[in-house]
């Protein structure tokens, strides 16, 4: 989870092989790390990037921050 500011915080999960730990700054286009395999609930997906995003706690359409 990282916090991006203004009461932002996002998630990442399904990951491997992390390239960032608690901590440290993060700039855009940097690899935090890389996707995992799926596990055996999502092997008919394939594999896949959890993401979530709040803003002070409460869930935010993440289509609203990407561009």
């Amino acid at each position: 989870t990282m916090d991006i500011g203004s009461g932002y915080s996002v998630t990442y999960g399904q990951l491997k092989s992390l390239k960032v730990e608690k901590g440290d700054v993060v700039n855009a286009g940097d690899v935090i790390g890389v996707i995992a395999k799926p596990t055996k609930y999502y092997v008919v997906e394939g594999a896949n990037l959890y993401f979530k995003v709040m803003q002070d706690e409460a869930p935010v359409n993440p289509m609203y921050l990407l561009k």
